[in-house]
């Protein structure tokens, strides 16, 4: 039963190879923020156009850098540098602002047309999915 779960799954986030696709508004996996990814020149990044939860801290206060901590939370770059290489965009950075750190990271959408966001430390990784809400 596991193994065709797995299976299951890993059909359901076969990437898509269209570079476009990663473009849109994206609500992330906890609903606290929509965030527009769009192209930065030959690179894609992510911005965050809207906090939706009004409980959320409005400033970028977990950054390890003092002088940043009172950034607005919208206009915030949370996913940059992405590359199109070898059919996926890879290579970038993404930044958790409930943490404060940035991780190593690709991003793709699936054939569900979920925007997984999967961020590294060393070998291990994790994937958060995003759904699109434009």
């Amino acid at each position: 039963m596991i193994p065709a779960f797995a299976a299951l799954l890993a059909l359901a986030f076969t990437p898509q190879a269209d570079p476009q696709s990663v473009v849109g508004v994206w609500r992330t996996n906890d609903g606290n923020a929509d965030v527009k990814v769009d192209r930065c020149g030959q690179k894609m990044c992510g911005t965050v156009l809207r906090i939706l939860n009004p409980k959320a801290p409005k400033t970028d206060t977990q950054n390890p850098d003092a002088s940043l901590r009172n950034r607005p939370m919208v206009g915030l770059v949370v996913l940059s540098g992405y590359q199109w290489k070898d059919g996926g965009w890879q290579g970038g950075k993404a930044y958790d602002a409930k943490s404060g750190k940035s991780y190593n990271s690709s991003i793709a959408v699936g054939k569900d047309g979920k925007l997984g966001v999967t961020g590294c430390v060393m070998f291990i990784c994790q994937t958060r999915y995003w759904t699109r809400v434009k």
